[in-house]
């Protein structure tokens, strides 16, 4: 009977083992298919900052929102609750608020090779950033970043109103507070 048990669990092990290398062969061939060719949506653009400050790159961001309410996704490419959020929560903020926010996505402590494809992946459309390792300092203190993903919401006037883990897309209180910012005169 022992050795039957024994040979129970070294079979359950080595399936386990098998199960998880199979799943990790998957997920690499599907991100080297995404990074060969990722097909970016259509309303996804891939900017660059045109300051070298970084202290500056939040003010080329209000700039560039012509006066708009802003929602930006402070995310990171490993990280699961941003892409949760990308898949389950985005789209339906967006649908709500598409043409009245500037909807700006800035990818901060990844591989860049894995940047665009998951943008492509979750078919996130809006401004893009890829902030580069040792250039993320300046937008962590001014968005009170401590981890992601962080949401940031600013308003008409170029005012942090809010930023935290919070702001969701996939949470209501965030719809509510966008609506709120929206109906504000600057």
């Amino acid at each position: 009977m022992k050795k039957f048990l024994v040979l129970l669990i070294l079979v359950g092990l080595y399936s386990c083992k098998e199960e998880k290398a199979t799943s990790e062969v998957s997920a690499v061939a599907e991100n080297q298919q995404l990074s060969i060719q990722p097909e970016l949506p259509a309303n996804a653009k891939l900017l660059t900052f045109a300051t070298e400050d970084t202290s500056k790159y939040l003010d080329e961001i209000i700039s560039n929102a012509n006066g708009k309410v802003i929602y930006i996704d402070n995310w990171a490419t490993w990280c699961g609750p941003c892409k949760v959020e990308f898949k389950e929560g985005t789209p339906a903020l967006k649908a709500k608020f598409s043409d009245q926010v500037e909807f700006v996505y800035l990818c901060y402590q990844s591989k860049k090779a894995l940047w665009e494809p998951t943008i492509a992946k979750f078919k996130v459309t809006g401004k893009h950033y890829f902030i580069e390792r040792g250039k993320e300092e300046a937008l962590f203190d001014q968005l009170s970043l401590k981890g992601f993903p962080t949401y940031t919401l600013i308003n008409k006037k170029g005012e942090i109103i809010e930023s935290g883990f919070d702001y969701r897309p996939s949470r209501p209180g965030t719809a509510e507070l966008l609506t709120g910012l929206l109906t504000e005169t600057p």
